[in-house]
């Protein structure tokens, strides 16, 4: 059982979301978000995430790039302008591609990093570093 000082300490952290409909990649940011002991909100759809009010007040927007209902760029465009401190909230795009003109395209829509799918775990955390010492730390 957790001591009362660890809740503290982690309703004090900053909230992540994910937005996949990718079940392996929830799944793996899931359990790689609690190893660290920080709270992830993973949601399929856009929809569902709005439906449940998952979107607000999350400092680190994390979005697939096939949501299938609307472009990452839509989404990312949305949550911005939803979060408490759009200018502060961070937002990676997970792809599948990762050439030259679809990093560019990301940097432009607002995204802070993109990562390549599959996930790899320690480069996850370099750009978690990188972007959100809070998080990271």
């Amino acid at each position: 059982m957790p001591s009362p000082h660890a809740s503290i300490m982690l309703k004090s952290r900053p909230r992540s979301l994910l937005l996949s409909p990718d079940y392996y990649c929830r799944a793996v940011l899931a359990d790689f978000f609690d190893d660290y002991g920080y709270p992830l909100i993973c949601q399929s759809s856009f929809k569902e995430m709005v439906l449940k009010g998952a979107d607000e007040g999350a400092e680190l927007l994390i979005l697939d790039d096939d949501l299938g209902e609307m472009t990452p760029y839509e989404a990312l465009r949305i949550l911005r302008a939803k979060v408490e401190s759009p200018s502060s909230a961070k937002a990676i795009l997970l792809s599948g591609v990762t050439t030259r003109r679809s990093l560019e395209r990301a940097k432009r829509a607002g995204f802070d990093a993109v990562i390549a799918k599959p996930i790899t775990p320690t480069l996850f955390l370099r750009t978690l570093r990188n972007l959100t010492p809070s998080l990271a730390a």
